[in-house]
């Protein structure tokens, strides 16, 4: 019987993970170069829209997995500070370098803060209050209000931490 499972071929989280990197390799892609309205731009951007999906799946899987929240967190929070003028650069319309969001990964941060809330306040009322908060900061980030609803989703879909 074990052989049979050892001999059973599939797709791997790291392939997956490899996947929409390129995936989102290929929005970014489409969104800085390619015009506006071309088919090959919609397609490439839609194909973008797989990575947000993974990445949140992967950030709960893993919440639930790592030993030190604390040092996740910060990570996180690291490479969203030192990805945001390379960010704001590439998607920047004008010739002068502006703020036009913050980056993926201060999405996946609010989003690490849901699981973050969901695991450790225990108050329901208070719970809800933090994530619709939480929910509305994320307007301002790449992936919108979209990474967060999709986090929940996750975390509902999953036995609790």
């Amino acid at each position: 019987m074990n052989r049979m499972v050892e001999n059973k071929k599939g797709i791997n989280r790291d392939a997956i993970k490899y996947i929409a990197v390129v995936a989102m390799l290929a929005n970014h892609f489409a969104a800085i170069f390619l015009n506006s309205g071309t088919l090959l731009r919609m397609f490439l951007l839609g194909i973008g829209n797989f990575t947000a999906i993974t990445m949140c799946y992967f950030l709960v899987e893993g919440y639930g997995y790592t030993h030190s929240k604390k040092k996740y967190m910060g990570r996180l929070l690291l490479f969203a500070i030192l990805s945001q003028i390379p960010y704001c650069m590439a998607f920047t319309k004008q010739e002068i370098i502006s703020f036009i969001g913050f980056n993926m990964l201060f999405t996946l941060l609010l989003c690490f803060l849901i699981c973050l809330i969901v695991e450790k306040v225990p108050n329901i009322v208070l719970k809800i209050v933090l994530i619709i908060l939480i929910l509305f900061c994320s307007v301002k980030c790449d992936w919108g209000i979209g990474a967060p609803v999709f986090t929940l989703l996750f975390i509902w879909s999953k036995i609790p931490f």
